[in-house]
């Protein structure tokens, strides 16, 4: 499980920087990465969208979508979001571009 407060605080430096605002596709960036890490989707919601469930669900209907991130049946509802091989290509892929590790 990832540490609630490490996510907030940003102290890891594999973590956005919580200063800037996250927008548009920067904002999915972020929130797949964070799944890959391990986050649940509240954990995300807390720690990077200032309680904003709403834009967070919104993103993440769109990853799936994309299938960027499946559900798994046979998991917690907090911990159902997995990120798939697609997901994980595109996120190496955005990150060459875009420094946000």
């Amino acid at each position: 499980m990832a540490d609630k407060n490490n996510l907030m605080t940003g102290s890891n430096t594999n973590d956005l920087d919580n200063a800037r605002p996250i927008s548009g596709l920067t904002a999915a960036t972020c929130i797949l990465k964070c799944l890959a890490k391990g986050y649940s989707q509240d954990q995300i919601v807390e720690g990077k969208f200032d309680g904003n469930r709403q834009l967070v669900s919104t993103w993440i209907a769109f990853l799936k979508d994309k299938h960027w991130v499946d559900e798994e049946k046979d998991t917690t509802p907090a911990d159902n979001l997995k990120v798939t091989k697609k997901g994980k290509t595109w996120l190496k892929r955005f990150e060459s571009v875009i420094r946000i590790n």
